[in-house]
């Protein structure tokens, strides 16, 4: 009889679980905007003098940031939900470095221009309108790396250009509060690490380097959601 009454009581929870997630799954569309930075930390590496002149030195893009999104979420137990969200941002600004006196030596620009996850979005409802939520998935970038250099034993600026598209890690902590039944406001913050990514190699006079930098980045994002039925 108590094998009974528990089994009762199981399938009982188990069915309400499912009737409460299955009347509070929902797509939803997201816009926001926020500040940016992207770390590069170059190295380059002379492979030609018999005394190296390695380098190695981070440099930082500082901008904005802005994202749409495109997410589905359902709730479990009440207090708990699963989502999924595909999201797109766009950057502003470059990284700068310079090494010597200008002309006499390279110079490097780097920049994340945009870059799109995927990930999954667990999270609680802390109350009847805010929620508290995580992000963990996938990035896809595209970097831009533009480094001036002098070649030649009578010294001539050559440019080097590469477009590199890493796949790194994404990672979010972000809150949101329901203004309507439809709309809602949020604020996250978001990490991402591209591991170390290998640009074009280059000469500077004589010396020939090899250029890779570790790039990984940090947002802080606020912004609006409309959710469709």
């Amino acid at each position: 009889m108590k094998t009974s009454s528990r089994l009762l009581v199981l399938v009982f929870a188990t069915f309400s679980c499912s009737t409460f997630a299955a009347n509070n799954s929902y797509f939803y569309a997201a816009a926001g905007a926020g500040i940016f930075q992207g770390d590069f930390n170059n190295a380059f590496i002379d492979h030609t003098d018999a005394v190296a002149v390695n380098v190695v030195s981070p440099a930082n893009q500082h901008g904005y940031v802005g994202e749409i999104a495109l997410g589905y979420r359902r709730s479990w137990c009440e207090r708990y939900f699963l989502g999924a969200e595909l999201s797109g941002f766009w950057t502003g600004h470059t990284a700068s470095y310079q090494i010597g006196a200008a002309g006499n030596n390279f110079s490097d620009q780097n920049q994340i221009q945009y870059y799109g996850d995927l990930t999954f979005v667990p999270g609680l409802m802390l109350n009847e309108t805010i929620s508290a939520y995580l992000k963990v998935g996938l990035s896809y970038a595209a970097l831009q790396d533009n480094l001036s250099s002098p070649s030649g034993a009578i010294p001539v600026s050559k440019n080097y250009m590469s477009n590199r598209n890493p796949i790194g890690l994404a990672l979010g902590l972000g809150v949101s509060k329901a203004i309507t039944e439809r709309v809602s406001i949020f604020t996250e913050a978001n990490y991402h690490d591209y591991g170390t990514v290998t640009f074009s190699d280059f000469q500077n006079f004589e010396a020939a380097y090899t250029h890779t930098a570790h790039v990984y980045s940090y947002s802080l994002v606020a912004g609006a959601a409309y959710k469709f039925c």
